[in-house]
């Protein structure tokens, strides 16, 4: 079996392919750490229910993404990077091909009715957020101020006001806010949160406009369009807002 570490390794590769962007690089790379994959799919595949084959190529076609997306010189792990763009790719072939099927009974040795849903549930260890939770919250320490952690935390974790922040660190109340925007610009601007955001957009509902005919005379170019693109651009930026506010919430 390969060395999991095949990113270590790989060093030299990741900055050339940073440089080059070379396909033939990224493809080596990604060979190189293909293991990765299976580490991926443990505990989501079942078999008679899911496609393997399927599962595989798109878990493949996820590590090449990785690769693309990977920035050795934030000193991230490659492989918890890719591990997240696995799982990801293996949750929606799992979504897509049980829709018929885990609605299914079957018998456990008690005779007794057992969803399938339910059996999955149970089986399924997900270690990846809490590997990818303890690895963001030690980069944390790294990019965040002390005062900025104090202030992320209390803000965010413990639901204090800019007022009680400011008394408990001594700091003004525009020292909190100011201090409070620049950890927050960290933190969006991480890899591990424009991963979240993208799985959390991935699965959202909010629809974005369609074209609309303004031959009809039942539209309005001034009122009808203006609502609608007044509502859309409400309910996206509250979306955000909220993907925001859950990532740190569940991560720090």
């Amino acid at each position: 079996m390969e060395n999991l570490k095949a990113y270590d390794d790989n060093s030299k590769l990741f900055y050339e392919y940073q440089r080059t962007k070379d396909k033939e690089i990224r493809n080596k790379i990604a060979l190189n750490n293909y293991n990765l994959i299976y580490i991926g799919l443990r505990g989501l595949y079942v078999e008679g229910i899911h496609d393997k084959e399927e599962l595989e190529q798109e878990a493949f076609i996820c590590l090449l993404k990785a690769v693309e997306r990977f920035d050795i010189s934030l000193g991230y792990q490659f492989s918890t990077y890719a591990i997240k763009y696995i799982k990801s790719a293996s949750r929606r072939r799992l979504n897509y091909n049980t829709l018929d099927s885990l609605d299914d009974p079957i018998e456990n040795r008690d005779d007794e009715n057992e969803k399938k849903i339910d059996r999955i549930k149970d089986t399924r260890i997900d270690i990846e957020r809490d590997t990818i939770s303890k690895e963001f919250n030690n980069n944390l320490k790294k990019i965040l101020t002390y005062e900025e952690m104090k202030v992320i935390k209390n803000y965010y974790l413990y639901d204090k006001t800019f007022k009680e922040i400011s008394e408990l660190l001594g700091i003004t109340y525009n020292q909190v806010t100011g201090l409070r925007s620049k950890a927050e610009r960290k933190i969006y601007n991480s890899k591990y949160f424009k991963d979240y955001q993208d799985e959390a957009v991935y699965y959202d509902e909010t629809t974005y406009l369609k074209a609309y005919d303004y031959s009809r005379p039942t539209y309005s170019k001034t009122n009808r369009i203006d609502e609608v693109v007044f509502n859309t651009v409400w309910e996206i930026e509250k979306r955000d807002n909220n993907i925001k506010k859950d990532f740190i919430r569940e991560f720090l």
